[in-house]
Order: C-alpha cells, then structure tokens, then sequence
C-alpha cells in the first residue's frame, strides 16, 4: 500500500487525476455487475413481469403422418393453408366495419362472426376491470435505499417506455388476443385478406388434413382434429403414430418483442408423423361399393354392406356400408310406455301382405355432418345370420364325430315337429339327405337332427370356437361382442334356433373372420385369423385359434362349392327369363353359403315400448346375405354381403332370399377382385372333382387336400 502510494505522490497531477478517474469507473462497473446480477437473482417486483416477458417460445407445427392404402395410394395427408385470426386488442373502438368486411371476403354470416368479436371484447373488459380493482399502488422507491438501487430503478422503468399501452396492458391483464374466425381460406381469398389490411385481422398457417381417397373409406380413416373428441377412426387409434412433434425455438427479445438471440440446444426441430399402411385397398374398395350400390338398387333394398377379407392375414382389404331411401318405408310406431294398453293405436296384421313395410335401416345423421361420422354397420350392427351360420355347425358336428358327409339322414319330407312340439319346415323338400346335401339344400330339419346328437356344452362350446360372442379386435369404434346364449340360459328351444343361425347376434367383422377358417391353407385350415385394418405380410399368418381341425373345414368347402354353382346357375337362369344380358362365364370357382332371416325390431327407445301387434321379428323384412370364398383351389378372399330388407314385391315373387339378391353381388366381386389382384383363374374341373366326398370316420383325418 505504501509503495502504491509512494508512486502516486510521485506521479505529475494529470496523471494522478487519470488513475482516479480510472479507479472510480472501475469502481462504478463493479457495482453495475454487482446490481446486474441482484436484478437477475431478486428482481425487483415490478421487473418480474418485464423479465419473464422477454422470454419467448415459438413453434411450427409439425407433419402428420400420411394414412396409406396397402399399394401406398395416399387416403389422408397434411397440406398446410392460410386461416384468419383476430387480435381484439387491435380492432379499432368501432370494429363493425372491419367486421362486416371480414365476413364478406370469407363468405361468413357477418352476425356470427361479430357474435365472437363483441363476446372476445366483454371479456376483456371483464377481466380489465377485475385487474383494475386488484391492482396495487405503485410504490415510490424507497427514499432510504441507497443512490444505486435508486437509479437502477429508474432505469428498469424506462426499459420497455416505448412500448404501445394496448400491449403492455395486455401483457399484464392476459387479455384474449387470439380468436380464430371462419374456415381455412382458398389461396384467393387468403391474398384479399392480406390486401385488405384490416387492422386486428391477422392470417396464420394451420395444417389441414385433406383425404384424397374421397368418400371411399371416409368412415375408416375417420377425422383428425387437435382435440381427443374430434378425432374418429383410424385417426383416433393410431394417433400417436401418426402424430408429429411440432419445431420449438425458445429465444431472447428486447422490449419491442423483437427477438434477439437463439441459445444453442434451444432449437427442437420437427419430427415428421410415422406414415401408416392400412390394409384397405382403395381399388377393391371401389370395386365393393359399385357392385355393393348396384345390388342394393336391384333389390330396392333399404341398405346394404360388404367386407373382404384375406382369410390368410386376416386383413380387411374392403368395408362399405350403403343406405337407401326405400318408397313407402314407415317408422317404427314405438309408443311410450305410460300409455295404456287399451289407448295404444291399431296397426294392420303383421302376417297378411297389407303389413307396413317398417324403417329398418334409420337415415345416419352423423353422416350428414361429415362423411367420416358416418355410422359403420359393418362393425358397429349386429344381425341374425340365419343358414350363413350352418357351415359352422355342420363343420363342428363332423368334428365331434357325430355324423360323417355320406350319412343319410330323414329329413321327413321337407316337414317336422320336435320332441318339444316345435315346427320346422324346409326350404327344399326331401325326404331323406346325406349330410353334405343337408349343407347344399340348407335343410333346417337335417341340422336340427344332427345337433341334437350334441351336447348343448359342445354346441355352445364349436359358437364360441369360431369367434362368435366376443369382438374381434379391430381398431374401430363401437364395436359389439355379438349375443350369444350363455351356457346357463340354454334352453332345447336354443340348441334348436342355433342349428339354422336363429337366437345368435353376429357382426359382419365376426362373420369373415370365423368363414376364413375354410378359407386358409394346410395346417391354418380351421383356425381363426387375427383381423387387421393395418397392412401386413405372410409373415404374420399366425394362428390366432383352432376351431375345428383342418380336415373338417376342407370338407365343407364340397357343399359349398355345390351352392355357389346352383346359385350362379340360377341368376343365369333369371337374366335370361327377363331378357338381360348373360354374365361372363366365371373364371373362378367358390364355395360359400346363403342366409335369409328375418329382421328383429330391436329394444325400443327410452320410455318407450313395442307396440301390441308388431312382432318382434318382422315376418315379410330380411336380412338376405350370402358369403363365399375363392378360388376354391387356393382361397385368396372371403366376401360377405347383406343386402337390408329387399323389396316387398321381391318378398311376395319368393325372390328375396340370399342366393337371389345377395349371392350375384359376391359373385361379381369375386370376380372383378381375383382378377384385380392377378390371381390365375381356376383349372377346368375333371371328372373326379364330382366324386362324393370320402368318407370320415368319428374324428378322424382325411387326405383331402
């Protein structure tokens, strides 16, 4: 200290008053530092708001993952568009003006959109009055705080002065100043909002999921919408698959709200969506809802639905549900349950052709929002499958051991009455059948015999084996379990309905699913595959469960095919009969099978109740369906159509069962699929393809193929 000294005495007067003026500055940003970094530690109170207001975080939203077809056909993807925001802070005092103009270029209800804006400004009033009444004096600084502290506090509050009182005041009330108006704009109408420069109208870029593919699988690929509630379908369930992690910068600005700086590791770039496959093929979905439309205004029906499956993956390659306004469909006449009986409306006899011809398939109001909301009856719809469900049984009685194809059995002329007193009559009357021409003539009679032979555990027991009962998995909405009589409630009445497909519920999912048990190859031949909506490879053919062994399912494909030749016969027949056209001769050999059952009114609405008179299963309304697979030789589809309540007069002409208006819809679009997917057409049949089916004894295997 001395020597320091000793050489400032020394030293001439300018360079004594220098060394000063050097140690003061020093001294002064020394306790600049030291203020700095008290304002960084303890701000003071009225800087807290200030300091977090120039940090700022801005983010571009990321790519959704585009929905694929399985050949990569694009079914959903983001585009990004312009869409008008309005910063209410910003409208001048008077904005009717700009709000009328705005509503113009939109094309927007001026009212509607000026509904929005005065809702935005009350509330910021709102809130502005409720901070006005919170709000604390601003305190004079301290008059014992020292000159620094003083001075840096003056410094804070110029630091920001030049700011606009609107934004200041909406920084600290948090005023709403953001309100999104009218739908994504056209390029054009987005460059005559830019030019018009209407003050508080602002454009952003929003991403926008468009479906190229169109209403083909509109209600498959469903709807994306930022929240949970408005997302639907495959949208929904592969959401965090396709979901795309939006670009974040966290950034540094000055007291205008500029940005200065970008800190390294502050940058989050975007992270594209994962694109998804589906197993739908748009082409054969095309193909599907041509023919499926086709069918359903042949037969005047109310509606109609479709499904293709590969029965090897168990992929779902097509999936439509069609509805029609049918002429003269009445509602249900539901009545409500307070009324008494004595009060209840007549209706004519349900059982005489002066029936009404009732509303069975309701108009979808959901469909009318957005094709996308539109209900799945594929998935979502439950029906008796009535003699479509015999393959099933007449698979599983072989299985068990209980009758063997060649086995004769007394169908007692096309008409029967139980041990219980229950009549059954046939379609086509026989007095005695094998068991395979049980299958081919759908004879009630004959399966009813056999099934008796069963337990009612191992007949509820072969229901359950094929799937039916519970849902299948498939990453859709609404899916039911189906009904199926449990154990404990089986009753002879039961063991009887269910040989012919009666007091059974299925879905068409389930139907597919438990019909590619004939369908698949080797060893998978009688075992269910796991349905998929995603596309998939022969790799992931697994066994999802056996149903019945190998050798019984190839055997049922022989009566099958038989039904699939009489019925294309027959639809030759009648084209000829009313002068249309001939069908191509058919490349490919199918086997499958028929139903027709009757329509069940279903559970009334709340507080209300089935009215005396109408039965609970219409007698002249059916669901006529018909489901096959093909090529015989190498199974590479299964195709399952339902035509809804065909017309009165296809009913009175006995024209309206599943191998007339269902069974010709299967045929063409087996056709036009096989060949779509390359598939060679089937080897001229030979001799030998006629023989009778060898014989089975018990639960033995065969060496069919």
């Amino acid at each position: 200290m001395g020597g320091w000294w000793s050489r400032l005495r020394g030293c001439s007067r300018a360079e004594a008053v220098s060394a000063c003026v050097v140690l003061g500055v020093l001294v002064m940003f020394a306790l600049s530092m030291a203020e700095v970094v008290r304002l960084q530690t303890m701000p003071d109170e009225r800087l807290q708001t200030r300091i977090a207001s120039r940090e700022a975080r801005a983010t571009t939203p990321g790519i959704r993952g585009d929905i694929l077809d399985r050949r990569g056909r694009v079914l959903a993807t983001t585009r990004f568009a312009w869409r008008v925001f309005i910063d209410p802070v910003q409208l001048p005092e008077e904005p009717h003006e700009v709000i009328g103009r705005l509503a113009e270029l939109l094309q927007e209800d001026a009212s509607a959109v000026g509904a929005r804006v005065v809702g935005a400004l009350a509330l910021n009033a709102e809130r502005e009055r409720e901070a006005a009444a919170g709000r604390p004096a601003v305190a004079e600084p301290d008059a014992g705080a020292s000159r620094w502290r003083r001075a840096w506090t003056a410094l804070a509050e110029a630091w920001g002065s030049d700011r606009t009182e609107a934004a200041d005041e909406a920084q600290r009330v948090r005023l709403q100043r953001y309100l999104r108006v009218g739908p994504v704009l056209t390029d054009a109408q987005a460059a005559a909002v830019r030019s018009e420069r209407l003050p508080g109208v602002h454009l952003e870029r929003v991403p926008v999921r468009e479906s190229p593919g169109g209403l083909l699988a509109a209600n498959i690929v469903g709807k994306f919408s930022t929240d949970a509630e408005g997302r639907l379908g495959v949208e929904r369930s592969n959401h965090e698959t396709l979901e795309a992690s939006p670009a974040v910068a966290r950034y540094a600005r000055d007291a205008r709200g500029r940005a200065l700086w970008i800190e390294a590791g502050d940058w989050e770039p975007i992270r594209r969506g994962v694109p998804l496959a589906l197993s739908i093929d748009l082409e054969l979905q095309r193909i599907a809802i041509e023919e499926l439309r086709r069918g359903v205004e042949r037969a005047e029906a109310q509606g109609g639905r479709i499904i293709l499956m590969d029965p090897y993956t168990g992929e779902i390659l097509a999936m439509a549900d069609v509805r029609r306004e049918a002429q003269g469909v009445v509602p249900i006449p539901w009545v409500s349950r307070e009324l008494a009986r004595a009060d209840e409306p007549e209706f004519p006899d349900f059982n005489t052709s002066r029936a009404p011809r009732l509303l069975v398939v309701p108009e979808d109001e959901r469909a009318k929002l957005h094709p996308a909301l539109a209900i799945n009856r594929c998935v979502e719809a439950i029906y008796e499958p009535g003699s479509t469900f015999k393959p099933f049984m007449w698979a599983s009685a072989l299985a068990a051991g209980v009758v063997t194809p060649e086995e004769i059995i007394d169908t007692e002329g096309g008409r029967f009455r139980t041990f219980y007193g229950r009549y059954l009559e046939d379609v086509v009357k026989r007095d005695r059948q094998s068991w395979t021409d049980v299958l081919v003539n759908s004879s009630n009679i004959g399966m009813v015999k056999v099934l008796e032979r069963m337990e009612p555990r191992q007949v509820h027991g072969s229901i359950e084996a094929f799937g039916f009962g519970r849902r299948t998995g498939i990453p859709l909405p609404g899916e039911p379990r189906g009904m199926v009589t449990p154990l404990r409630s089986w009753s002879r009445f039961t063991h009887t309905s269910v040989a012919f497909g009666h007091e059974v519920a299925v879905t068409p999912l389930q139907m597919v699913r438990g019909f590619s048990a004939f369908a698949r190859p080797g060893e998978l031949a009688g075992t269910l595959p796991t349905v998929r909506l995603s596309a998939s490879s022969e790799a992931d053919a697994d066994i999802a469960e056996r149903a019945v062994p190998a050798w019984a399912a190839v055997l049922a494909r022989t009566p099958m095919e038989t039904v699939v030749d009489s019925m294309r016969q027959r639809e030759a027949t009648k084209r000829r009969r009313e002068g249309l056209p001939a069908e191509p001769e058919a490349r490919y050999r199918l086997f499958g099978k028929s139903g027709t059952a009757k329509v069940a009114v279903g559970d009334p609405p709340e507080g209300m109740r089935r009215p005396r008179g109408v039965p609970a299963y219409l007698p002249r309304q059916y669901h006529s369906s018909f489901i096959a697979a093909g090529p015989t030789e190498a199974p590479r589809l299964v195709a399952l159509v339902i035509i809804d309540d065909p017309a009165p007069e296809l009913v009175r002409r006995r024209e309206a069962f599943g191998s007339h208006v269902a069974g010709p819809v299967v045929g063409r679009v087996m056709e036009r699929g096989l060949l779509y997917l390359g598939v060679p057409p089937s080897p001229s049949r030979t001799p030998g393809d006629d023989a009778p089916a060898p014989r089975v004894a018990g639960g033995g295997r065969t060496n069919q193929p």
